[in-house]
């Protein structure tokens, strides 16, 4: 059963903040890119919120979105945009399917899997066939607990030897301290993931490069990673440059980037709201002061770090 079964992503705040991140600073490529111009192919489940956010932001209009065959009846009926299409099948056989050579993408391959799933063989279709120019990003599990424990034979596997059976050369002979640690984990996965792109679109053998732009590590009850960029040649690598997206907010290239805002009422979040527009977060003995609740200060300074795109959600009598 896929995850959207019992998760609405949309409800999700690091999630939804970092969705919001990702169109802002693609946002500030218009100078430079016509969004409006690209096809947006994502797995868009039942929800659709990257597909809303991807109109939005960006006034893509032509949209495909990849679902399991069980669930494309109701993917179709869920759809919110009429020129969303929906393709049946896994994403390795509908990728192929989808001329990605045909005009520029921006693809969000949004997986709920961890590195057993099938996003190392996405990953090269589509850095073999996308365009120059077209936008790449992949979202994974990146709990620690989820590495494969077996092979495709069913021998078992430590977990060194599942990223070394995964991942080939892309695992240096020693690992870095930490890497297989809850903490450590997702930087290490989402580095060997920039490599694994880098390495696709070099050997595609079509002189074009893979520029990183994001790099994201957040947490709703599980730890998720979102690396991504352009593929592009040389001038779209100065189009980068001039378009100042590596000083958007949230923006920070090959360095992970933590997205940890907290988890509040909303009775919470126009309290702490009455306390922002200044230089430096509230603190904890000022929250409880005024307030009467205590949060610690690393949420605070999170809070006041994201509360522009914190999701407030309610209940809706229809």
């Amino acid at each position: 059963m896929s995850s959207f079964e019992s998760i609405n992503y949309s409800i999700r705040p690091n999630k939804n903040i970092e969705r919001k991140l990702v169109f802002e600073a693609l946002k500030t490529l218009n100078a430079q890119i016509d969004f409006s111009k690209y096809r947006y192919v994502g797995l868009g489940g039942r929800w659709f919120i990257d597909f809303l956010l991807a109109h939005r932001y960006l006034l893509v209009t032509d949209m495909i979105s990849i679902s399991y065959e069980s669930e494309a009846a109701r993917a179709e009926f869920n759809k919110p945009y009429g020129s969303i299409v929906v393709e049946p099948g896994e994403s390795s056989e509908v990728l192929p399917r989808i001329d990605l050579g045909k005009k520029q993408n921006l693809v969000w391959l949004d997986y709920d899997s961890s590195i057993g799933g099938p996003a190392l063989k996405d990953i090269e279709i589509v850095s073999n066939t996308a365009t120059s120019g077209s936008i790449l990003l992949v979202t994974l599990n990146a709990n620690n607990k989820n590495i494969p424990h077996k092979d495709s034979n069913e021998n078992p596997m430590n977990p060194e030897e599942a990223l070394r059976y995964h991942f080939g050369d892309l695992i240096p002979p020693k690992l870095p301290s930490g890497a297989l640690t809850g903490n450590g984990y997702p930087k290490f996965l989402a580095n060997v993931f920039m490599h694994h792109i880098k390495s696709c679109v070099y050997k595609s053998g079509r002189n074009l490069k893979f520029f990183p732009i994001f790099n994201y590590a957040y947490r709703d009850g599980v730890s998720m990673i979102t690396v991504g960029g352009v593929i592009g040649d040389t001038m779209h690598e100065s189009a980068l440059k001039e378009s100042g997206v590596m000083k958007a907010s949230g923006v920070t290239g090959e360095e992970q980037y933590v997205i940890d805002a907290p988890n509040l009422t909303v009775k919470e979040k126009l309290a702490l709201d009455c306390m922002l527009l200044r230089d430096v977060p509230p603190t904890k003995p000022e929250v409880f002061a005024t307030y009467g609740f205590e949060l610690d200060n690393d949420k605070l300074a999170a809070y006041h770090r994201f509360y522009r795109l914190y999701p407030t959600f309610g209940e809706l009598q229809i």
